[in-house]
């Protein structure tokens, strides 16, 4: 997200205004029905993973330590959106930016993953005194 912010927000943007209007289109035809309600309940766990990925970032911009595991991040980001989440006006629109963000952010990775020249992620190297998983 830090390397490419405007194509992580412009295609969370993107996706959370074209899709649900690409599934509302379906619905107006007749053989477009089936579709439409398809791709509007796909879209809600994509969105539930989007929050989780929103908040994933959240929590590590706030940790800020790339030692730090990567499900305390989770829950950390989780409890501050949940904190703001309390404020009624903001916390609906912060929100809605996480989601954005998080979707954007899983576009861009997969975008990236899937080229043809793209390097494989390296798993990270155990911390000391923790051994190694088998594999």
């Amino acid at each position: 997200m830090r390397e490419r912010l405007g194509a992580t927000i412009g295609w969370g943007v993107a996706i959370a205004i074209g899709v649900p209007l690409l599934a509302i289109l379906a619905l107006v035809t007749l053989v477009g029905i089936p579709f439409g309600i398809a791709l509007l309940l796909a879209a809600i766990p994509v969105l539930l993973v989007a929050y989780a990925t929103g908040a994933w970032l959240v929590g590590r911009r706030v940790l800020r330590n790339r030692s730090a595991s990567p499900w305390g991040a989770l829950l950390a980001g989780w409890g501050i959106l949940r904190l703001v989440a309390l404020i009624p006006v903001i916390g609906g629109l912060v929100g809605l930016a996480a989601t954005v963000v998080g979707l954007g952010a899983l576009t861009v990775a997969l975008w990236r993953a899937r080229r043809p020249g793209a390097t494989p992620a390296r798993p990270e190297a155990p911390a000391a005194g923790r051994p190694a998983p088998a594999a």
